[in-house]
């Protein structure tokens, strides 16, 4: 953005031929803006933007039938901040003045101007920007959803699988205890056996011994 130091309250213009309907973005920026309001100038704030539209003979072409435009009324924008932006609707088609002076700039107090005016954005350009805004925030919003079923779904995955790995767990652990079970009874009869074969040959000892067989 270009900054040239005024010396003087003498407007500084730029003028820019543009067709009606079309916004204008002013750009500005005023490093040594007065913020505090006990230090602006009795007119109101010490930077004022102005737009307006003068009157241009060629605009509704020529020909002694040919309607005269009065120029349009001239807006004053005051500065209160050290940047920002001013937009403004083009009303006529032709040429646009757009002015920035300061009342404290003179020789002792220069004062650092700039502004740079750039074509904004009309209804349909804002509202297709809306609607790009919209469908962005629907798809932020749908991948916030497919991101929480994903992880959902990811849960359920984790706790199957956890249920599965304890189920193969208890399934080895019943084979186990079924195998076990095989075996005991096969035990149990051994030593019922050993038991009785023990018992008898004793019985057959002690029958021995006292001479009863």
């Amino acid at each position: 953005m270009p900054i040239f130091i005024a010396t003087s309250p003498h407007p500084k213009c730029v003028t820019v031929d543009t067709p009606a309907g079309t916004f204008l973005d002013i750009v500005y920026k005023t490093p040594d803006v007065a913020t505090n309001d006990k230090k602006r100038d009795r007119k109101g704030a010490d930077t004022v933007i102005s737009v307006h539209q003068p009157e241009d003979p060629d605009r509704d072409g020529g020909g002694p039938h040919k309607k005269k435009h009065q120029p349009h009324k001239k807006v004053n924008n005051k500065i209160t901040n050290q940047s920002g932006k001013i937009s403004h609707k083009v009303e006529l088609d032709g040429p646009v003045q757009v002015c920035i002076f300061s009342h404290a700039a003179h020789a002792k107090n220069p004062v650092r101007l700039g502004f740079q005016i750039m074509e904004g954005l009309g209804d349909n350009e804002k509202d297709a920007e809306n609607n790009e805004k919209e469908v962005k925030d629907h798809i932020t919003r749908l991948y916030i959803h497919v991101t929480e079923l994903t992880n959902v779904i990811g849960g359920v995955l984790r706790e199957a699988d956890y249920a599965k790995e304890r189920e193969i767990e208890f399934h080895s652990l019943s084979q186990n205890m079924h195998a076990a079970s095989q075996w005991w009874p096969i035990v149990h009869i051994f030593v019922l056996l050993l038991t009785g074969f023990t018992q008898a040959s004793h019985m057959v000892r002690f029958f021995k011994s006292k001479r009863l067989v």
